[in-house]
């Protein structure tokens, strides 16, 4: 039994009490186990957002150093970044290997940058496509959440210079 039999076993278990409900399942990492995600929900759809590594891989590496700091004395700012970006670059690779194997219209594309210049258009892009419930309630927040400002963060593009991030940057 996979990971993922498991976990629909304890989603069916959840929408037992509340059914008819739809799951929204927010996890990067569903993409290192595309095929198998698909297979486990076949009805499922997935919104693959894509952003550039020159921000992403600096978020998730202070994402896992803050989650570090209260155990550690000390933080491998250097072994931290290495170790994530050979773990994302794995995962695109898989995620790419996955979308050639899986039903193309199972996967909504949706480029970081245009969430974050429009993103009551992506929503009704996604909305449109795949019919999801609740979406005018969902704006309310995005507009809300607009009126705060984000950080942006980059760092050395050299890093990223690998065929797989190449392929990642140009497609998307």
């Amino acid at each position: 039994q996979s990971g993922y039999d498991f976990f629909k076993s304890q989603l069916q278990l959840l929408n037992w009490q509340r059914p008819g409900r739809q799951w929204v399942l927010k996890w990067p990492y569903h993409l290192w186990h595309l095929e198998t995600l698909l297979k486990t929900f076949p009805d499922a759809t997935v919104i693959h957002l894509h952003r550039d590594p020159r921000q992403a891989i600096p978020s998730v590496c202070s994402l896992a150093a803050a989650a570090r700091a209260p155990f550690v004395e000390s933080i491998d700012n250097a072994a931290l970044g290495g170790f994530w970006l050979r773990y994302c670059t794995a995962g695109l690779e898989q995620g790419f290997r996955a979308r050639q194997k899986v039903n193309a219209d199972q996967i909504v594309d949706v480029r970081y940058p245009d969430l974050i210049e429009n993103p009551l258009s992506v929503i009704n892009q996604i909305q449109n496509t795949i019919h999801l419930d609740g979406a005018e309630s969902w704006k309310k927040s995005i507009k809300t959440d607009l009126k705060t400002t984000r950080k942006k963060r980059t760092t050395r593009s050299s890093l990223y210079a690998g065929s797989v991030w190449t392929r990642h940057r140009s497609h998307y």
